[in-house]
């Protein structure tokens, strides 16, 4: 996915979010390469990248943290992903296992 397709992704990454979210995404907050341990939004998350490339894989924590990510594919659609933020500004914590069902908007 080339920078100028991300940039509505990036954008999404400069936004501070309230609690329970409590900062910014990164990109592997979007990205469907990245698997989190820790499903709680109280609990410390644990990023494993998926990506096939295992320097992509070794950066990760680098993305996540804010960097942009050449190998970045979205886990969902931009509407999507608009969609959790917004949510995430109304101090709710959204439901992605409901995104990630078949007929679903998700990018999946």
């Amino acid at each position: 996915m080339k920078r100028v397709e991300r940039e509505a992704y990036l954008l999404l990454t400069r936004i501070d979010l309230p609690k329970p979210f409590s900062g910014y995404l990164g990109l592997c907050n979007l990205c469907r390469y990245a698997d989190f341990s820790g499903d709680s939004p109280c609990e410390e998350s644990s990023l494993d990248c998926k990506h096939p490339i295992e320097k992509i894989a070794e950066n990760a924590y680098d993305v996540w943290g804010g960097d942009d990510c050449w190998a970045f594919r979205p886990q969902w659609s931009r509407e999507d992903c608009v969609d959790l933020v917004g949510i995430f500004l109304q101090g709710k914590w959204p439901d992605l296992q409901e995104l990630n069902r078949p007929g679903v908007h998700g990018v999946g």
